[in-house]
Order: structure tokens, then sequence, then C-alpha cells
């Protein structure tokens, strides 16, 4: 283990080890939270309450993403704070924007009683258009902060702020649930006051005069960074639709029974997930943004040994969770949830994938390859869209509909390691012909 380590060390740098330590401690302890809060909360939640929540948080990742414009990840780019201020500052303003027409046409539904909120969120009333955009512009602030400070190097408050959130999101859900006993909105309740919390931390360490930003900032932002507008922002969104396809049209095609079972699926898969992506994806964007940025020849080899060790360490968790899954979570979820592992074990092989991709995918913002995983994304989503609406016309169940999201998914992901590998080599193949 020691010699794996040094190799490792070598490989990456130390500074990518320890600051891999230092966001790990905190997303160890926020998904030990997370995991506890699952047996609990499937015992006093149905399978509708998760339906309606994975129905609320995909909806939320959509807009999440035209929120931000792309331009998160833009911050990786210049080398200047200044310059990465004014992108900040316009992230916030359009997220801010976008929040309140949201507020004020979700409001006006409801007092017309055209039951925009029911039709979109399957749940009615005003508390749901209060709290969807408030959970937009927080989520956006969170993001966009999160990503600033990893840039800054400041892990440690990274990573409190994911212990903070999971605390904040377990509190926060259990009194909704006892002050209303409702099954419908607790868990989104839970979601949007964790997201607030964070969101105001961050504004107070971190201070950005966003309401004095100048018109000839934004239109310097707007035209140095209208790649990442044009293809960034359509790449993340045409992922974030086609992820949160599953999640919507199984609530519309088959019902929330369905529905929830594969939410809380989600859940249970996410959680190795979260302590490898979570922990590592602030600082891949560090490493690699500097690795690009001042050595351009270690670029593909950096790249590379990322992905082998993220595969790898995937593989075994993927391997063990797919194999104990029949005999562990009938017990952990309680008898109301006894069908979940088989949900479990299909989404394995696609997260297996999808833990050593994420992190990486930053590569084509920093060597500013948009276009080329844009052309990636809109295939994606045109063969997840089939996928999901050839399985219900010719009658298969939800579950068989899942299967067939989920090969796509797989066959897709493959491409992407692919795509990383590809583009990484090019970069560094020019940059030491150019020497």
């Amino acid at each position: 283990m020691k010699k794996l380590q040094i190799k490792y060390k070598k490989i990456v740098g130390s500074d990518f080890v320890k600051n891999s330590f230092k966001m790990g401690m905190g997303v160890v302890a926020s998904q030990l939270l997370n995991l506890l809060y699952i047996p609990l909360f499937s015992r006093i939640f149905a399978q509708d309450a998760y339906a309606i929540q994975g129905n609320f948080l995909s909806i939320l990742n959509i807009v999440f993403v035209v929120a931000s414009m792309g331009l998160t990840s833009a911050m990786a780019v210049p080398k200047k704070q200044i310059e990465v201020d004014k992108i900040l500052r316009v992230v916030l303003w359009c997220a801010l924007c976008i929040s309140l027409f949201i507020l004020i046409g979700l409001l006006l539904s409801d007092m017309l009683n055209l039951d925009l909120s029911l039709f979109i969120f399957k749940v009615d009333g005003y508390l749901i258009s209060f709290l969807f955009p408030i959970a937009i512009f927080s989520r956006t602030v969170m993001f966009v902060y999160e990503t600033r400070i990893s840039l800054l190097g400041n892990f440690k408050l990274l990573s409190f702020t994911k212990i903070l959130s999971s605390l904040a999101y377990g509190i926060s859900t259990y009194i909704a649930y006892n002050l209303s006993k409702t099954n419908d909105l607790s868990l989104i309740i839970g979601n949007t006051i964790s997201y607030g919390i964070i969101a105001l931390l961050l504004f107070k360490f971190y201070k950005v005069d966003f309401l004095r930003l100048k018109l000839r900032e934004i239109k310097s932002v707007f035209e140095r960074y209208q790649r990442f507008i044009y293809f960034s922002m359509p790449n993340m969104l045409m992922n974030a639709i086609s992820s949160a396809l599953p999640i919507i049209l199984l609530l519309e095609f088959y019902g929330k029974d369905i529905a929830g079972e594969y939410s809380m699926a989600i859940k249970i898969v996410a959680i190795p997930v979260s302590f490898i992506v979570a922990s590592l994806r602030s600082v891949y964007i560090n490493k690699l943004a500097k690795t690009f940025q001042n050595s351009r020849d270690r670029f593909y080899n950096v790249t590379k040994k990322i992905m082998a060790y993220s595969h790898t360490g995937s593989a075994f968790i993927f391997f063990f969770l797919f194999v104990l899954s029949p005999y562990i979570i009938p017990v952990f979820l309680g008898d109301n949830w006894s069908a979940t592992y088989k949900y479990v074990q299909l989404l394995c092989p696609w997260y297996f994938m999808l833990i050593g991709n994420s992190p990486l995918s930053v590569i084509f913002d920093i060597i500013e390859k948009q276009k080329e995983n844009f052309f990636r994304e809109i295939f994606l989503l045109l063969f997840r869209v089939l996928a999901i609406i050839l399985s219900y016309i010719f009658g298969l169940d939800g579950f068989s509909c899942i299967v067939n999201f989920v090969i796509v998914s797989v066959i897709f992901n493959i491409f992407l390691s692919w795509m990383i590998l590809f583009y990484s080599k090019k970069v560094t193949t020019i940059n030491v012909n150019l020497e």
C-alpha cells in the first residue's frame, strides 16, 4: 500500500494527493451522514415522495445549467483573479434574473389556476413555487463559489461545506416532516434549505459585489468566453436533460412507484460515486488547469493515469455492490423497498463508467474542445430519448425501459473515455512538436 501511494504521488504530484485527502475527508463525512439518512427516511417516506423529489432535482439540474450558462467551466481558464471574478459576477446576475423570472411565472400560474406547478413538479400549491426559484439561485451560488474556491486551493473550506450541507439536509427534512406530517415536500424542503445555508456561508467567506456589475464587464465576458456559452452550456444542458429523463418520463409513463424505486437506487449508487468524484472534482480542475497552462507535455500522461486509477477503484466498489445488494438493501431500506436491489444492480455498469469519466470531462473546457463534445452529447440525448420512448411504445415495463437506457449510457461512456484520452494526447503531442 505504501509503495502504491508513493507511485501515485509521483504520477499526479504530492499536492494533488494532499488536496484529494482534504476534500476526501469532507466528502466521506458528508456521505456517511447521507448513508445514515437513507434507512431512516426510507421508513418514513414512501416511493411517491422519492419520485417527487427525484423529479424536482432533475428539473433543478436542467434549469441550473441555463442559469450558470456554462461559464463556471470558463473560470478555470484565466490566470488573473480579477478576470475570474468577472465571470463569477456575470453568472450570479444571470442566476438571479432567471430565478426571479421563474418565481413570477409560477406565482402567476397559481393565481390564475393554470396548475403549472402540478404539471411540472406533480405537486400543487404556492410552497413549491417559492422553493424551486430559491433552490435554483442557491444551487448556482454554491456551484460557482465552490469552483472559485477550488481554484484558490482552499479545499478545507470546500470539505467543510460538504459536511454542513449534509447536516442541514437531514435536520431540515426531519423538522419539515414533523411540522407538516407530509410526504410530498419534506425531502424537497431539506434540499432547498441545505443549498441556501451553504450559499449564505460562501457569500460571507468570499465577498463579491455582483450588484455593481458593469455592462462593459458583461460584454467582455460574453465576447471572451462565448465558446463556453455556445458549446459548454448546450453540452451540459443536453447531459442534464438526458440524465433527468428516466425520473421525469418514468413518473409520467409508469407512475410514482417505479420512479420512486429508480430514484432510491440512484441515491444508493451515487454514494460511492460521491466518495470519489465529489472529493476529486475540484482537485482535478485545479490540477488539470495548471498542467495545461504550465506543463502540457505531461497532460496526456496525467490524464491517462488518473483515469486508470479511477476505473480500477470503481471496479472494486461496484463489483461488491452488485454482488451484495440483494442481501444488504432489503434489510437496509426496509420491507417497502425489497425490489430496489434489482435497480441498483442494473445501474452498477453505468456508474462504474461514470466515476472514471465525470471528473475528467472538464478537459473539454480546459482545452476548449466543447464543440467536439457537443456533438457527442447530441447523439447521447437522441439515443437516450429513443431508448425510453420506444420502450414505452412497444409496451415494455419500467424496469426494461431502464435496462435500455443503461445500455445506451454505458456505450456512450466508453466512447467518452476514448475522447478524453484522444484529445489529451493530441494536446500533448502538439505541445511537444512545437517545442
